[in-house]
């Protein structure tokens, strides 16, 4: 399979398409681009599946499969921002038990993430430092997820109602993706669903165990001090005033 990386103008003659097809292999599925990168997956000659990076700017091509875990199957790279590389294989010892990954194009390093207590983990989107995508729970339901990389905390993000959610993509506040019913959602759009912070709560002020002020209380001592302060300068303008005259 040949496919086409094109970029589009105004009109359509400014219109340049690119055939990509990585060498020697049977297939060549692209699913994310950022920049000159693009990221996908592909055949090889026994029909087995590998992630891939293309540099457009260099036309070079790499492999991703990942290291710690020799002869996984069905490596899939979904998506790119900057220089994260994310997507999700299947574990060679176990395939039905799928990892996620991040992979650092600029150190070439890799981070496995599995959601708690999940059978299947798979990573679709990356945004800085923001991972979205879908997990499957012991009771193989499909929830979706949003994986904030920076402080390693996960949260589970479903569309009301009982038809499991499938997170795709993400582009700062906006997350995409569909539910069981095939039917395309925007689950997050702007102000009207941004996504919530995950960052951990600030520690209680004041520190349990010290009490805190009344806050009328403190009110009225500083307004009876405000109001003598005034009554005592007005006072003094008067008596000068008098003795003036």
């Amino acid at each position: 399979m040949v496919v086409l990386l094109f970029g589009a103008g105004f009109a359509q003659a400014e219109v340049n398409w690119t055939m990509l097809l990585k060498p020697d292999a049977l297939n060549t599925k692209p699913l994310g681009i950022d920049g000159d990168n693009v990221v996908g997956y592909f055949a090889d000659g026994q029909v087995l599946w590998h992630g891939f990076l293309y540099n457009k700017g260099t036309d070079t091509w790499r492999n991703l499969d990942p290291p710690d875990y020799p002869n996984a199957t069905d490596v899939t790279a979904t998506g790119v921002n900057g220089d994260n590389v994310v997507g999700y294989f299947a574990d060679p010892i176990d395939p039905g038990l799928y990892r996620s990954f991040i992979y650092s194009i600029s150190t070439e390093t890799w981070i496995y993430l599995v959601y708690p207590d999940a059978i299947a983990t798979k990573a679709c989107g990356v945004n800085m430092d923001i991972i979205v995508g879908y997990y499957a729970d012991t009771s193989a339901n499909w929830h979706g997820f949003v994986y904030d990389k920076a402080i390693g905390i996960w949260m589970t993000l479903d569309i009301p109602g009982p038809d499991p959610t499938f997170l795709q993509g993400i582009d700062f506040s906006n997350i995409v993706g569909f539910t069981g019913t095939g039917e395309a959602k925007t689950f997050c759009r702007g102000a009207m669903c941004a996504i919530p912070d995950m960052s951990p709560p600030e520690p209680p002020w004041p520190p349990p165990g010290v009490p805190t002020p009344a806050v009328g209380t403190v009110g009225i001592a500083i307004a009876m001090i405000l109001l003598s302060l005034g009554f005592t300068y007005y006072m003094r303008r008067l008596a000068k005033s008098s003795s003036s005259k």
